[in-house]
């Protein structure tokens, strides 16, 4: 999968917005802290290079497509989507943070970050690396396939400093984590979990077939009814490759590997 998913085009071909005179219609620039800021229904930006993030507000959807999202830029977002807006709709694509420039350490930003519930989003066989998180989730109904997440950014000194999640669930019930390869790293005290269960208000989450690699446990819910099937544990974890609190319900556990081909049972 690495080199396989995101942008995989000429960048030099995409069509950049970085300022007021490249905001497509619908839209502004937030030229204090470099940002295109959605207020529109929906959008969809299909071969776009932003360099500066998005604060979506729009109560449709975000669509992106075979495009670079690339914060750094003065704001500390890569996408926002703000409480009220619909949700997200993103494949083949990149969001990255700028090289030379690090995110705040404590923002624990997600390269798509949330703020509220955004049902039935869709992220698939994206390139995402350079926050503190990667992906955000709240509100019913994701789809989480074929990503490639890596190289989040670890910053700050404790307790000022960032807790990495690959995907980090905080409501919501019906969501898919499937096929994805997380790469999240394995440092203290930075490193938390590549999917990581929080919220009280969590439903049933599937998580199968993914390479989860890196965290303090490598898979950790706290809450929430899981399906737990055909994954593979890396071999880098600070305390052990899953930790399952007593809130959470197992629904099915089959065919979980570790990295040497040897099964592993649930906890």
């Amino acid at each position: 999968m690495p080199g396989g998913v995101g942008f995989l085009g000429d960048e030099a071909g995409l069509v950049v917005i970085d300022g007021p005179d490249s905001a497509p219609p619908g839209t502004q620039w937030n030229s204090q802290y470099n940002y295109l800021d959605v207020r529109s229904p929906s959008l969809t930006l299909d071969g776009v290079y932003v360099k500066g993030g998005i604060d979506f507000y729009g109560a449709g959807t975000l669509t992106i497509r075979n495009s670079v999202i690339e914060g750094g830029y003065g704001s500390w977002m890569i996408i926002m989507l703000r409480s009220g807006a619909g949700p997200i709709d993103v494949s083949d694509s990149t969001l990255r943070w700028r090289s030379g420039s690090t995110p705040a350490a404590g923002s624990g930003a997600g390269a798509i970050q949330v703020s509220g519930d955004h049902d039935n989003s869709r992220v698939v066989r994206n390139d995402i690396s350079g926050n503190p998180d990667g992906i955000q989730v709240a509100g019913s109904g994701w789809l989480i396939q074929q990503n490639w997440i890596h190289g989040l950014a670890m910053i700050g000194s404790y307790p000022n400093n960032t807790h990495n999640d690959g995907v980090q669930v905080y409501s919501g019930s019906g969501h898919r984590i499937v096929s994805n390869r997380f790469e999240t790293g394995a440092a203290a005290p930075y490193s938390n979990s590549p999917i990581f269960l929080q919220g009280s208000g969590i439903g049933t989450v599937l998580i199968q077939g993914n390479y989860l690699d890196g965290g303090g446990y490598s898979l950790y819910p706290q809450n929430g009814t899981i399906t737990v099937v055909d994954n593979v544990f890396g071999p880098n974890h600070l305390y052990g490759p899953i930790r399952i609190e007593p809130a959470v319900a197992v629904a099915a556990w089959s065919g979980n590997l570790a990295a040497d081909g040897s099964g592993i049972a649930q906890p």
